[in-house]
């Protein structure tokens, strides 16, 4: 982990001493290739890492990018051959192609047997410099790739992302290009993950030693916190405004909306429409457990909401293809990024926001973004499912902790990847 001749990549680790990672011969660039100006190389320093040494770096013309552990930056520069002899370099050498894919492309599970068949991926680019996105759009397209303009340009996005689909061998051409940083596949398929969901949300249920007595309790509520100056987001497969626990009175739905007793708005985003899933849906569960409320009406509070007093954005991703097939397996359809609806919580006045669900795949696009807004707006939280499938741990959450860049000029970059077990359910596809 510390050592100082190890470079540690997502897709392996190696010593800069040795002969580094095996890679193809197709996706390792040498000879001018690896001399651009605009080929990108990883550098790593003396350590510790400071100030001064990445300001001696900057001073010579090298564009410093993500920080690569251990003390290593992915770096550009006029003369990239020569950042070996600069004062302070321990180690310098290409990023090669084979080191920009993510391991798992292709590998997230989905219940589409035309997505998993891997004819062709969707994949996001993570490019070095936005202005190299036009010209990378060219690229690709002359490649037979298709292209998603309106995630790719998605205002709430950010400018060096690149969102397309193509076959395998395209990504692999792609991933040579030099504008490309990084490729994540970008899972469309999410699986609700609230399962046998009996635990007490406020203290837990505790039995006394001697005597197995039961006891719970409702400390924030018994303290005055019922969240009544709160705003929760939900991102879910649909919610049924007509329950007694989120209607607007106890004989009328009435509209979302500013004014609402529950439900300050209900947007579809991706696939939703409202109204799949039937009348009770997953989002209908996941929203009565956050702000719930019937003691409003004068009814027995057994079913409250942990914070029942709050309001909630309700944002529906449910799967636009038949809703009983969907809604059996627990499939949901996600946007490409959620960003665009982390923002309309925080237009709304909140602050957190849930997604019951796991997108199953490394360290991917959505989980990036998680951690990005959470640098961005420090006083907003995301938070996710672990994983309950309600048959063990389908697949693991990530960016349930979000992490702080070593260098904050540019982005935080996750230093590992998770990689989920395959799902066990019966009627998932499984990509190999």
């Amino acid at each position: 982990m510390l050592d100082s001749d190890v470079i540690r990549l997502r897709v392996g680790s190696f010593q800069t001493r040795g002969p580094g990672l095996p890679i193809p011969d197709s996706l390792r660039i040498t000879g001018e290739a690896a001399r651009r100006m605009t080929a990108p190389w990883i550098v790593q320093l003396e350590g510790p890492i400071t100030e001064s040494k990445k300001d001696a770096l900057r001073a010579a013309g090298v564009r410093l990018y993500d920080y690569v552990p251990n003390n290593a930056f992915l770096v550009r520069a006029a003369s990239p051959e020569k950042l070996g002899g600069f004062p302070g370099v321990r180690w310098a050498g290409p990023y090669h192609p084979a080191y920009r894919i993510e391991p798992l492309l292709g590998q997230a599970p989905t219940d589409d047997p035309e997505t998993a068949k891997n004819a062709t991926i969707y994949v996001r680019a993570i490019l070095f410099e936005p202005s190299e996105r036009e010209g990378l759009i060219g690229q690709i397209e002359s490649l037979s790739a298709t292209v998603d303009r309106q995630a790719t340009f998605d205002p709430h996005d950010r400018p060096d992302h690149l969102y397309f689909r193509a076959a395998p061998s395209v990504i692999l051409a792609v991933a040579r290009m030099d504008a490309v940083r990084w490729i994540e596949e970008v899972s469309l398929s999410g699986f609700t993950m609230n399962a046998e969901s009996h635990v007490v949300l406020q203290s837990g249920c505790v039995y006394h030693d001697s005597q197995k007595t039961q006891f719970c309790g409702t400390p924030y509520w018994d303290a005055g916190v019922n969240g009544s100056t709160q705003t929760v987001g939900d991102m879910d497969n649909g919610m049924d405004v007509d329950t007694i626990l989120l209607s607007n009175t106890a004989t009328d739905a009435d509209t979302p909306g500013p004014s609402h007793r529950k439900v300050k708005a209900y947007t579809p985003y991706g696939g939703g429409d409202m109204k799949s899933c039937g009348n009770y849906t997953h989002g209908t569960n996941t929203s009565q457990c956050a702000v719930g409320n019937r003691t409003d009406f004068g009814q027995n509070g057994d079913l409250e909401g942990v914070a029942k007093a709050a309001k909630i954005v309700f944002q529906d991703i449910s799967h636009p293809g038949p809703s009983n097939v969907y809604c059996a397996s627990g499939s949901l359809f996600p946007p490409s990024t959620l960003v665009s609806m982390y923002d309309e919580v925080r237009s709304q006045g909140g602050h957190l926001t849930n997604g019951s669900f796991s997108l199953c795949s490394g360290y991917g696009s959505h989980a990036l973004d998680a951690d990005q807004y959470t640098w961005d707006h420090k006083d907003f939280l995301m938070s996710f499912s672990a994983g309950n499938g309600g048959n063990g741990l389908v697949c693991r959450g990530t960016a349930k902790n979000v992490s702080r860049p070593a260098d904050t000029t540019r982005t935080p970059s996750s230093t590992s990847s998770v990689r989920p077990a395959p799902p066990p359910t019966a009627g998932w596809a499984r990509r190999s």
